[in-house]
């Protein structure tokens, strides 16, 4: 940990279980490991680890040579309202864009088993201040989308 919260590192396969367990604690809800797993050796994926452990991570999968899919963020609602959101989708990002991903794209979905309304809205609003446009909504799902910066350019 640092004294601006969790210390973030890449992520990796060897986090997939860590990974697992939190989203099931927090969420509620089981996971595909072997999806996991294979998103995790796709793309640059964070992490966020506190004294407990795990505090949240961040990753995806290539939708495209040039476009990622931010499949899964998650902080532990320990760390949530305090900066450490905003922190995470930074450094991921960052790691997307040094990667040599343009663009990054990620469903917010309502259909998605155990899916709390109230969660959805406040993690879409998160996106959306993040920088994210909505590409399209079917009503059950809202699909957003952000330009990555060049890795040689500034914010």
């Amino acid at each position: 940990m640092t004294e601006n919260g969790p210390f973030l590192r890449p992520g990796g396969t060897h986090d997939a279980e860590a990974i697992a367990s939190l989203i099931e604690i927090v969420n509620r809800r089981p996971i595909d490991r072997a999806r996991l797993e294979a998103s995790l050796a796709d793309a640059p994926s964070v992490m966020a680890v506190d004294d407990e452990g795990l505090a949240g991570f961040a990753y995806g999968r290539r939708f495209a040579p040039d476009v990622v899919e931010l499949q899964n963020v998650l902080l532990a609602p320990r760390w949530r309202g305090r900066g450490q959101g905003r922190r995470l989708f930074a450094e991921v990002e960052r790691a997307m864009s040094a990667a040599g991903y343009r663009a990054v794209v990620g469903a917010n979905s309502l259909l998605h088993p155990g899916a709390d309304p109230e969660h959805c809205a406040a993690a879409r609003g998160f996106w959306l201040r993040m920088g994210f446009r909505v590409l399209m909504a079917t009503g059950g799902t809202v699909v957003l989308g952000k330009w990555l910066p060049h890795p040689t350019e500034t914010r």
